[in-house]
């Protein structure tokens, strides 16, 4: 059986960056901030032993279990999932079944549709009305990564555990996902270390990044305010991708291809 105590024990102090302190940024963490990679993924994982956060680790049917939605019980038979990535796939095909027998549904801009940060979604999403009882891809991920880090769980003190880091999902091959991660190339949304930010403040007690982020976008969409916030939050997953690549090539470890 797999020594979880062993395994759920990041490195925060892997590597350092500087937060650049911008408009209503004033509320920011400090401008020096740990940093902490995170992927399913040996060569990631041997520099910031964080891999756990990762949608693909294994949790089991005991560790991650989820609250599905209303709209979704009567497609998904169960609620327990072994990884996120799973629990995060049956909501997505749960969400396309009820879109598609809806007939007041409309286009949503939502899962693999979503492109970030263009400034096309939030036109789109002023010209169509989500169906009412449909949840978006961001809140369904949420839903799931608060199953996962229930308080007072194992997983829960280990994201406790990165402390006040900035948390980077380094994809490592660039072109994957340009939404939950890096992209491998810094082009990516980082939507799951938003999320992971925002749970370990509930967590703790703490509001600084989600404060931060409240300045930068609607933490229940995950949608920029702006263009410019939205290219704000962007030159820092790429300035955060470029330290994390630089520490792995330090340490000898891979990098993105």
């Amino acid at each position: 059986e797999m020594d979880r105590a062993s395994i759920l024990d990041p490195r925060p102090s892997a590597t350092k960056r500087k937060a650049k302190r911008r408009g209503k940024s004033s509320k920011r963490p400090k401008p020096t901030v740990g940093l902490v990679a995170f992927n399913c993924d040996d060569h990631c994982d041997a520099l910031f032993s964080a891999g756990f956060l990762g949608m693909n680790f294994y949790c089991g049917d005991d560790f991650l279990k989820v609250k599905v939605p209303n709209n979704y019980r009567r497609i998904i038979s169960g609620a327990q999932f072994s990884t996120a990535a799973e629990a995060f796939t049956a909501f997505k095909e749960a969400q396309n079944a009820s879109t598609n027998n809806s007939d007041s549904a409309t286009e949503t801009g939502t899962f693999s549709t979503f492109t970030f940060p263009s400034t096309s979604i939030f036109r789109r999403s002023q010209k169509k009305v989500q169906p009412a009882g449909i949840n978006t891809a961001w809140k369904d991920m949420l839903a799931i990564q608060r199953g996962k880090f229930r308080s007072g769980t194992l997983f829960a003190d280990s994201l406790l555990k990165t402390g006040d880091t900035f948390l980077l999902y380094h994809s490592l091959v660039v072109g994957v996902d340009k939404v939950w991660s890096d992209n491998g190339d810094g082009e990516g949304a980082n939507w799951l270390g938003i999320q992971l930010m925002l749970l370990r403040d509930e967590l703790s007690a703490q509001s600084r990044w989600t404060k931060y982020f409240r300045g930068l976008l609607d933490i229940k969409t995950g949608k920029p305010w702006s263009a410019f916030q939205a290219s704000s939050w962007a030159r820092t997953v790429q300035q955060a991708t470029a330290e994390v690549d630089e520490a792995l090539r330090d340490h000898g470890q891979y990098t993105t291809v």
